[in-house]
């Protein structure tokens, strides 16, 4: 029976001692801590940028990769002095306070290690009992073969209880002292040791004198044993303890955002740079005061940089306290109207494709395209005007002009391929209004596209002429894996001779007045930088571009109500280019001479010279516009013996060759109103006129299929329609017909006013020698 006995107690103790061991090693859990957690979100050098408090109302941030030397020495001495030494129970002091506990007659010490407050903190503070404490001990010796001293210091740090809301080291000198733990004195990092012994009785803001009482208890523990010396300790025992809890950074309140929908981690890294993030709050905040006096509410701005794609500074809106002004959207991300910001792309889409030489005249006289009738914003015409001129002044009949002959489809595709996303219906959607507004874009997708441009250009200089694959036109405020694209023959979307040359162009533009006298200042900063302006004034955008940094803002309401002022120039440029004076001086972009070529340039024209060309220089343009037209203005003709007549050879004894510049009738009419040098070509010598002498009488108002609204004085009548024309012939007589009714003639200067009602018209002019032009036209009623 004895024997049975001890047979039965064996078989119990190798089953308990089975059942223990089996216990001990799955005792933890795989995830010790379950809490919900803060999104954290740091900048480059891992200075906080903002944080949002956790789902279940507490401020407690993610693991960080180290705690802090003064919080380690500081915390192990106040809770537990032998940490280094002991396997997670350290028998001595769990002696110590039972013996303290039974004098006492209360609970007045646990003896707990670090290690088994982690394992209770992982359980959420249980109610204590002998079983509980058993519990503890078994798991924190687990936890010690499972982790080393590091990682469970550094969960210790990251749960412990800081009083109120706060929860772990970081949260807690974030909220009680304004900054990182890692900066933090001896005496704050001693505050924050004792706050997790009595959380709810003391913490900053609560029983002040208590918790200076023991905070200084411990310092004197931490010079007494040499962590701290005489001077250090003095000077701690005098610095006060926080007030109450400090609002967060919020210096990227959209980012925050905007990872936090995006991003599964809890502590994100970004791009951002502190310092640059924070002048530029300043700056922006600056200028939406005055603003603000306007009734305009938002702004935005990226800061880029050229090399990664990186932003450095990333503002989504201003700040503000009123819900209506909707100061929470990030206006990086919403999609406006272009405005002329767009123009570049054409300019630059023209010369990669050789249908256009960097100087070369285009047009700009009313236009009319089946009802679309664009205006220059200083409602004039100049002729024509050389196409980088064009750019710098962001006119924008050259711009319809231009796209017209390049193609909306092509623009269009091109567009999507630089990261226009939300360009996405089809070209003809969009038709000739696309290069002035007719699209949406977003403030980050035309930073991308700006730093494509000059990326692509500096590569190419930097690898000797070989395109380098820009893989990502994007541009990114969280931290990538960044690689160099691979050498490619694949074609860029524009070559590095075109976004020279355009570029160039932009850095011609007429700076706003407090620029004024920058060309004249040896350090200036040259920038190439582009505005627009959408229709209503509703969005004023500005872009800059040099080979280190792009710089994108826009200004306006995002409800979309427009105000006077809001124009690219006046209120976005001057923000963009204070937006640049933060950053660090950059050089100007090296030619990419191997991608040119010599060629023969008409001085006139602006084209590839012809045969007739009377002033021409040899010079390097982009290899592509070798492909581009040759110049058609200059043109050989016949004039008599005293060079007064064009004449017909057939008809005239001994005729003279002569070469003129001539432009068509409307472009020539607006062009010599600004270079008084043009010379028309001289009239038809009388009954000596070639027979298929072209129209010599253009219709200037109105335009061909144009649809006028006539508009009412203020007594309610209607206003009689403007009629205007130009002849070839200076002293010309035009005879006018409407509907087969004539209205009348005129002389010289060719312009007259008619009453008419609403409906189709057709108008006739003529002139005495038989020469006439027809325009059919409408006119539509009172709305």
């Amino acid at each position: 029976m004895f024997l049975g006995f001890r047979k039965r107690w064996k078989k119990i103790v190798r089953l308990t001692l089975a059942v223990g061991i089996v216990f001990f090693f799955f005792c933890l859990p795989d995830r010790l801590f379950n809490a919900p957690l803060s999104m954290v979100v740091l900048d480059r050098n891992d200075q906080l940028l903002g944080a949002t408090i956790a789902s279940d109302g507490q401020w407690r941030f993610d693991q960080s990769d180290s705690v802090p030397y003064r919080f380690k020495a500081a915390i192990i001495e106040f809770e537990d002095r032998h940490f280094e030494d002991h396997f997670g129970v350290h028998l001595p002091s769990m002696v110590r306070a039972m013996q303290q506990n039974l004098a006492e007659k209360r609970i007045v010490s646990g003896g707990s290690t670090l290690s088994m407050q982690v394992v209770r903190l992982s359980r959420n503070n249980p109610s204590r009992s002998i079983f509980e404490k058993i519990t503890e001990m078994i798991r924190a010796l687990r936890l010690e073969s499972t982790y080393s001293k590091d990682e469970i210091l550094m969960m210790y740090a990251t749960y412990a209880p800081m009083g109120g809301n706060v929860v772990g080291i970081e949260a807690a000198s974030w909220r009680y002292f304004g900054r990182d733990p890692h900066s933090l004195s001896w005496a704050e990092a001693a505050t924050l040791a004792v706050l997790p012994n009595a959380p709810s009785l003391i913490f900053p803001g609560k029983n002040q004198e208590r918790l200076i009482e023991k905070r200084n208890r411990l310092l004197k523990r931490l010079y007494d044993n040499n962590t701290i010396d005489e001077v250090t300790y003095a000077l701690s025992i005098e610095e006060p303890v926080p007030g109450k809890p400090r609002p967060l950074p919020q210096l990227a309140p959209h980012l925050l955002e905007d990872i936090r929908r995006s991003a599964d981690m809890k502590r994100v890294t970004t791009t951002i740079d502190f310092q640059t993030q924070e002048r530029a709050i300043e700056i922006i905040e600056r200028y939406h005061q005055e603003y603000e006096k306007n009734l305009v509410h938002n702004a935005a701005a990226l800061i880029i940089d050229v090399e990664t794609g990186n932003i450095l500074a990333y503002v989504g809106n201003t700040k503000g306290t009123n819900p209506a002004n909707g100061h929470f959207v990030d206006i990086t991300n919403a999609p406006r109207s272009s405005g002329s910001i767009l123009k570049p792309f054409l300019y630059a889409a023209m010369l990669h494709d050789g249908q256009l030489a960097p100087k070369e005249l285009v047009f700009d006289t009313p236009v009319n395209f089946g009802g679309f009738s664009p205006q220059n914003f200083d409602k004039s015409f100049r002729g024509a005007i050389s196409a980088d001129v064009a750019l710098a002044r962001s006119l924008n009949i050259p711009s319809v002009n231009m796209l017209r002959r390049h193609g909306i489809a092509p623009f269009h595709e091109r567009l999507k391929k630089l990261g226009f996303g939300q360009l996405n219906e089809a070209s003809n959607h969009y038709g000739l209004s696309l290069v002035l507004g007719g699209g949406e874009v977003t403030l980050k997708e035309l930073a991308g596209a700006y730093r494509y441009m000059a990326k692509t250009l500096i590569d190419f200089q930097t690898y000797n002429g070989q395109y380098q694959q820009v893989a990502d036109v994007s541009v990114h405020a969280t931290n990538r894996f960044y690689t160099q694209g691979a050498l490619t023959d694949h074609p860029p979307i524009f070559s590095a001779g075109a976004i020279y040359e355009t570029f160039n162009a932009l850095e011609s533009v007429v700076r706003p007045q407090s620029e004024t006298g920058w060309e004249f200042l040896s350090s200036a900063r040259r920038i190439a930088w582009k505005t627009g302006t959408s229709y209503g004034f509703r969005d004023a955008w500005a872009v800059g571009a040099t080979p280190n940094y792009i710089v994108a803002v826009w200004i306006g309401n995002g409800d979309g109500v427009g105000r006077p002022g809001v124009i690219g120039t006046q209120a976005a440029a001057p923000l963009l280019f204070e937006l640049f004076d933060i950053l660090p001086e950059t050089r100007w972009f090296n030619k990419p001479y191997d991608d040119y070529s010599e060629s023969v340039i008409c001085r006139e024209s602006g084209m590839r010279a012809s045969r007739w060309c009377t002033g021409v220089d040899s010079t390097a343009i982009p290899t592509t516009c070798l492909k581009s037209e040759t110049c058609g203005f200059h043109k050989q003709t016949f004039v008599d013996r005293e060079h007064l007549h064009r004449v017909d050879r057939s008809c005239y004894d001994a005729p003279q060759e002569a070469v003129f510049f001539e432009l068509p009738n409307l472009a020539a009419w607006y062009y010599k109103n600004h270079h008084p040098e043009y010379q028309q070509l001289p009239p038809w010598l009388e009954g000596c006129v070639e027979s298929d002498n072209e129209s010599n009488i253009d219709i200037l108002r109105p335009l061909h299929n144009s649809k006028i609204r006539i508009t009412r004085d203020l007594n309610g009548d209607q206003q009689p329609l403007v009629l205007e024309a130009v002849s070839r012939t200076n002293d010309a007589t035009l005879h006018w017909h409407i509907d087969d009714t004539y209205v009348g003639n005129t002389h010289h200067l060719h312009r007259l006013q008619w009453p008419i009602q609403p409906g189709k018209h057709t108008i006739v002019v003529l002139d005495e020698d038989g020469n006439q032009a027809i325009h059919p036209f409408e006119v539509l009623g009172d709305q």
